[in-house]
């Protein structure tokens, strides 16, 4: 209801050392490792096969692939499935070796140890390591090209097939699309109906049980559960790829990419699946979840979230009293505060109800248990809580019906521990002297709108836009003309938690720490109070003046401007 007080600014860091300023940012090899261990760590991935080769000057230079199993060598192998030992390639590593060579070049101070590591495991990619200049010879490069997690592999293909036997169906069609070097005819959809755990037409033509068999050629096609075998036979093969999406409702694969072996063209498996519906071959019933089901996999990932201090906004549609939506505080799983949208505190013998997210699940468990004639539960897909419910103990009974819409949740405790995150990384860093760009968004004239580069030293702001700033200027709230700092960005929105703000999405650069992107909105009845910033961190010079490559990779960049897209289009709507 207040317009013009919004706080929102985009920030962009240029350069560290000094306020004129051109230093790298200075993220050292050591944190990096600790970081890209705790990653691989994080994966559970004991079980694994990668491709490396070694540039040295040395006898065996060749590309080997290497198998791990329960983190020993098992295998090594050429290109062309020759094993090799440990005699003839000079080296047998581990992943966890691998880290361990690094840690030994920083530790002894080699004069060179430079490695990438993978964003998505963590596992180091390339590393170079020359324990001194002074002596030639010693200097060697490791390059990993591909890592194929077969634990990773195996966890998600048991979660899969658990959820898809909850479903009990033994009777279903299916579309079936096979991609391959081959005919045509071979790659069309075609309706697959099974019948009893067994295929008993494809594209409407009938398969007898004589012309059933265990192997998939071309013309035929396999049931989901003949699928799951499909895809552990190749992670038990030990296959080159097996990349395959799981539907997040059914458990059944939904597309199958399959390369058994990188040296041989045209063996891959490659299908598309889409269940159709069940209970007879000639099909029409709804795919049957039961509610039980939906409520076990909905606490379960809510639970997961660790979520004890949130707000959200409900309301009761029924035939009684109190039907207002009203907004419900929770803090370490206790109701502490309720409130009408005007923010006017009402109590449970006003309300008639005082509801935690896990108390409502105990309603929808009733609902089940009791067997109600109505239980209908919506859940929300990212978080699991129920985001409708509608329960009916019988329909014999009239007013004993209702509904109860959740319209948002503010999970303070994820926000609160990806704030965590973001400072203990920020803060490794140790840069108090920095340049970054800083840009706001507001209902207000465009001179405040316009990027800005914010020159910082010694933890304090010294300069806006060219322009000085004395220490006798420096406020802790921040007006129009003024700036924060990295630092005091953290602390706006720590203060935006604690105030209960109604919505706070933050962005954290991975790297390094600080928010790339903010959108807070205090309260959700007052309108033009949002605070939203965005950041893209570029290349900088060295110190001698040399460009050097700047901390972020050509993806990041593209990530980044994506986001100032998207926050530009917010602000529009906002302002619409």
């Amino acid at each position: 209801m207040i317009a013009d007080e919004e706080f929102i600014v985009s920030i962009e860091l240029e350069n560290t050392g000094n306020a004129g300023g051109g230093l790298v940012i200075p993220k050292d090899q050591e944190t990096l490792l600790n970081a890209a261990k705790t990653k691989w760590e994080s994966m559970g991935i004991s079980n694994y096969h990668f491709g490396i080769f070694k540039e040295c000057r040395c006898v065996f230079t060749q590309r080997i692939a290497i198998q791990v199993s329960n983190g020993e060598v098992i295998h090594m192998k050429t290109r062309f499935g020759e094993e090799v030992y440990q005699n003839i390639t000079g080296y047998s590593f581990t992943i966890e070796d691998i880290f361990g060579l690094i840690k030994t070049g920083i530790d002894e101070n080699y004069s060179t140890v430079d490695v990438e590591y993978d964003e998505d495991y963590g596992y180091p990619n390339k590393v170079v390591l020359d324990e001194s200049t002074m002596r030639a010879d010693d200097e060697y490069t490791l390059t990993i090209d591909y890592l194929a997690p077969l634990s990773k592999w195996q966890n998600e293909l048991e979660a899969g097939k658990l959820l898809w036997s909850e479903q009990n169906l033994k009777t279903y069609n299916y579309t079936y699309q096979r991609f391959c070097e081959c005919p045509t005819e071979y790659q069309n959809a075609k309706l697959v109906q099974v019948v009893d755990g067994n295929v008993v037409a494809i594209g409407g033509e009938s398969v007898q049980a004589t012309q059933r068999s265990s192997s998939i050629s071309l013309d035929e096609a396999p049931t989901f559960d003949g699928l799951f075998t499909i895809i552990q036979d190749a992670i038990t093969a030990n296959a080159f790829r097996v990349g395959v999406d799981y539907d997040p409702k059914y458990g059944y694969p939904t597309s199958v990419l399959i390369d058994y072996d990188e040296m041989i063209a045209d063996e891959e498996f490659i299908v598309s699946i889409e269940l159709e519906n069940t209970g007879n071959a000639g099909g029409g019933l709804v795919i049957p979840k039961d509610q039980e089901t939906l409520l076990n996999a909905a606490k379960t990932k809510w639970e997961s979230m660790g979520i004890s201090n949130y707000h959200f906004g409900i309301f009761k549609e029924c035939r009684c009293v109190f039907t207002q939506r009203i907004a419900i505080q929770v803090s370490n799983g206790e109701v502490i505060h309720m409130k009408t949208r005007f923010g006017e505190e009402v109590y449970q013998n006003i309300t008639g109800y005082s509801f935690t997210i896990e108390d409502i699940f105990g309603l929808i468990k009733t609902g089940i248990d009791e067997n109600y004639s109505t239980v209908d539960v919506e859940y929300d897909e990212d978080y699991g809580y129920p985001n409708k419910v509608v329960l009916d103990e019988s329909t014999m009974r009239a007013d004993d019906e209702y509904t109860l819409t959740i319209d948002y949740l503010a999970p303070l405790s994820k926000w609160q521990n990806e704030l965590e995150a973001g400072k203990l990384l920020w803060s490794e860093q140790n840069l108090k002297t920095y340049n970054y760009t800083y840009q706001r968004f507001c209902e207000c004239p465009t001179e405040y709108q316009n990027a800005k580069l914010v020159q910082v030293v010694d933890g304090n702001v010294v300069a806006i836009g060219g322009d000085s700033v004395q220490a006798t200027q420096r406020s802790s709230s921040i007006s129009l003309e003024e700036a924060p700092t990295l630092d005091g960005l953290f602390t706006i929105i720590q203060d935006a938690i604690n105030a209960n703000a109604f919505r706070v999405g933050v962005d954290y650069d991975p790297e390094y720490g600080y928010p790339t992107s903010v959108v807070i909105d205090y309260d959700e009845m007052i309108a033009d109070e949002e605070f939203i910033v965005s950041a893209k961190l570029d290349e900088v010079k060295g110190g001698d003046g040399s460009a050097d490559k700047g901390p972020v990779s050509s993806a990041t960049k593209t990530a980044t401007t994506v986001g100032h897209l998207g926050i530009a289009s917010l602000f529009l709507c906002m302002v619409l």
